[in-house]
């Protein structure tokens, strides 16, 4: 299976590992440590300090040594990290992730939060509801 592009997962990190609101560098060695052991990877940044010069490069880095589904996977987790959770450019990259690699998801599109949201927010338009439901079913 092909890794997800690298013009994404640029993005990504520079999103989580942004200065003032991302990951620092201690949690970025962390998380990765943690993925490289679930999914028996040797990762190229595994203390900090790091080599690299930043460490959004330490955690594009980190994150191309592992499969695409592994890459979504992590990507979306730190996403979900409670210190994230008011960060709208990190909801709109977890939604841009879903969007362009929803199919390495394993959870089915239908149940993510994005999708029962927009549901409950078409619930007084029952024709647009209708129209919402089909799409996700094709």
């Amino acid at each position: 299976m092909p890794k997800l592009d690298n013009i994404f997962i640029s993005h990504a990190c520079d999103i989580l590992a942004e200065t003032n609101s991302g990951l620092s560098g201690s949690k970025i060695i962390e998380y990765c440590n943690s993925y490289a052991i679930d999914y028996d990877k040797v990762i190229p940044h595994s203390t900090n300090p790091f080599k690299a010069p930043n460490k959004r490069t330490a955690l594009r880095e980190n994150l191309m040594v592992f499969e695409a589904k592994e890459q979504f996977c992590i990507i979306k987790e730190l996403c979900d990290l409670s210190c994230f959770s008011k960060n709208e450019e990190v909801k709109e990259l977890k939604e841009n992730l879903y969007k362009r690699y929803g199919t390495y998801s394993d959870n089915k599109i239908s149940e993510t939060q994005l999708v029962q949201k927009t549901k409950h927010w078409l619930d007084n338009y029952p024709e647009s509801l209708i129209q919402y439901e089909n799409a996700l079913s094709k």
